[in-house]
């Protein structure tokens, strides 16, 4: 056997241990409870976080996780409610410490959490279909993390992006804007980015545990 050949038989075996790896890491359905997700520091503006953006996160990532039927998700309601008795943090990061005390109090051993990175917008130039309006992108990426409480480690971490447009005649239309910088934006673009950024991020997770599986 030549070099080659023996370099490429030592990757493709690295490969298909790594994929094994992870794909025992967590096991399908397992019952994980989704935190509410923070904003990172300098992430958005103050419009941004009270149009209630951030939060609408993990709402979009428990409804992929539902949809997409890889892992069981605790009802939100009552996991608020149980943490709210026993007062522990549940929005942004987590440490292990809080981790921990989530796990026995929901009596489960995967928690996802996480922030909205940044919410960006730049204007794409004009759409001549609306007479020379201005057309701004928005985009917006949720870094989503699974967490063993047991153990404190992070089982994975996954990067989401979404891009949504916003238009003036929207804005005008809506009556609904938020200003980024200096550049004003209609709440849906915003929520739109953000729901595209935490399904891409639920994607990327699952991506990585399971592969391409069906359910």
């Amino acid at each position: 056997m030549d070099l080659f050949k023996r370099i490429l038989l030592v990757v493709l075996m690295a490969l298909s241990i790594n994929s094994v790896a992870l794909a025992g890491l967590i096991e399908d359905h397992a019952v994980v409870a989704v935190m509410d997700f923070g904003t990172h520091p300098g992430a958005a503006t103050s419009d941004v976080a009270l149009a209630n953006a951030e939060k609408m996160s993990s709402e979009y990532i428990i409804t992929k996780l539902i949809n997409d039927g890889k892992l069981e998700v605790m009802d939100k309601d009552m996991v608020k409610s149980q943490l709210e008795a026993a007062h522990v943090k549940t929005e942004g990061l987590i440490d292990p410490d809080s981790a921990k005390v989530i796990g026995e109090t929901l009596k489960c051993k995967y928690l996802i959490y996480g922030n909205v990175n940044d919410v960006t917008v730049s204007e794409t130039g004009v759409n001549t279909l609306l007479s020379g309006v201005n057309v701004c992108t928005v985009k917006s990426h949720i870094i989503a993390r699974i967490m063993d409480v047991t153990t404190g480690n992070i089982v994975m971490a996954a990067k989401g992006e979404g891009v949504s447009k916003s238009s003036l005649v929207d804005i005008n239309t809506l009556n609904a804007g938020i200003t980024i910088g200096t550049v004003k934006v209609t709440q849906e673009s915003v929520h739109n980015a953000i729901q595209k950024a935490a399904y891409n991020a639920v994607e990327i997770l699952e991506n990585r545990l399971y592969g391409k599986r069906k359910k």
